[in-house]
């Protein structure tokens, strides 16, 4: 019992539950690409944040279009998030606005989220622009993707 209380004491760390949502809206109007994480992952709330979302686990709903988003879009690397220690408090403490560094395919690059806490749950967004990231924008049948995704993501602590 001792070494589980010191144990406890020594960690600041606790489980948490992701859901994620995007929307990329395209050239034609009314069609857009919505997809989500297909099961919420665990991970470890660590100061610092450091989270990895396989490709493999994002899906529209059409198996060709996953396919290509996963080895394309992603060149199959998985999606990593990363906050120090003063950002995750802020996001754990209320409403705020947080940096973090986001890693999409091959280019890592700073990200500005807001925030919203409330009861057990954190909800947090952004848009990210594909071209940040050196992503092309996919395009079939003359329906391109536009360049800004809207992201969301539900955080169950």
């Amino acid at each position: 019992m001792k070494q589980i209380l010191i144990f406890l004491m020594m960690s600041n760390s606790f489980g948490a539950n992701l859901s994620l949502n995007f929307l990329a809206k395209t050239n034609v109007p009314g069609v857009s690409v919505e997809g989500k994480l297909k099961n919420p992952i665990t991970f470890l709330l660590n100061n610092p944040l450091e989270i990895s979302i396989p490709v493999e686990k994002l899906t529209t709903g059409m198996d060709m279009r996953d396919q290509h988003m996963r080895s394309e879009v992603f060149s199959g690397k998985p999606i990593k998030i990363v906050t120090n220690k003063s950002e995750t408090e802020k996001c754990l403490n209320g409403n705020e606005k947080i940096k973090l560094t986001l890693n999409l395919g091959n280019v890592e690059k700073e990200q500005t989220l807001n925030c919203k806490k409330e009861s057990n749950k954190i909800f947090v967004s952004t848009r990210v622009f594909l071209s940040d990231f050196q992503i092309d924008r996919p395009n079939k049948f003359g329906v391109k993707v536009k360049d800004e995704v809207e992201v969301d993501i539900v955080i169950q602590l």
